[in-house]
């Protein structure tokens, strides 16, 4: 009489366990493979920079716009940033050229490309080049946009 119920508890825990498994690599798979409604996209910037935010714009002029923080301890010289998104470039961003941004401050830059469509997806590389705290070193760090333009 006991092997009977301990047949059946081991069926139920083995198809239990393989339930709970299928169960926490679909919750993984939607949080990775689906966007938040309204965040317009998913973007990032490795450290020590943070992208706080961005849009791509077919107003005008078209535009593509965002904001970086610096999440590092260290205030940072901005030398360069550049967007490519494969048909189209957008070099060193409007009035963010050498803009030193402290610890934990925010700057926002725009570049115009007269080639963006309301409603076309577009997905990019960025890449920003900076001093550290008065380094002479040029480091690089890059990143990722990808949206629907508005």
């Amino acid at each position: 009489m006991k092997t009977k119920g301990q047949a059946a508890m081991e069926f139920l825990m083995t198809y239990g366990w393989a339930i709970l498994a299928a169960i926490i690599v679909i919750g993984v798979l939607a949080v990775y493979l689906t966007d938040l409604p309204g965040s317009g996209g998913t973007t990032y910037l490795n450290s020590p920079l943070y992208l706080v935010a961005s849009n791509i714009d077919d107003a005008t002029p078209d535009a593509v716009n965002i904001e970086i923080r610096n999440d590092g301890a260290d205030t940072i010289d901005v030398q360069g940033i550049s967007v490519d998104f494969g048909d189209f470039t957008c070099g060193t961003l409007a009035a963010r050229k050498n803009v030193t941004v402290g610890s934990s401050d925010s700057f926002s830059a725009q570049c115009s490309a007269d080639v963006i469509t309301a409603g076309d997806s577009y997905s990019g590389d960025i890449a920003v080049s900076y001093y550290i705290g008065g380094s002479a070193v040029t480091q690089t760090t890059g990143g990722s946009i990808s949206s629907t333009a508005v």
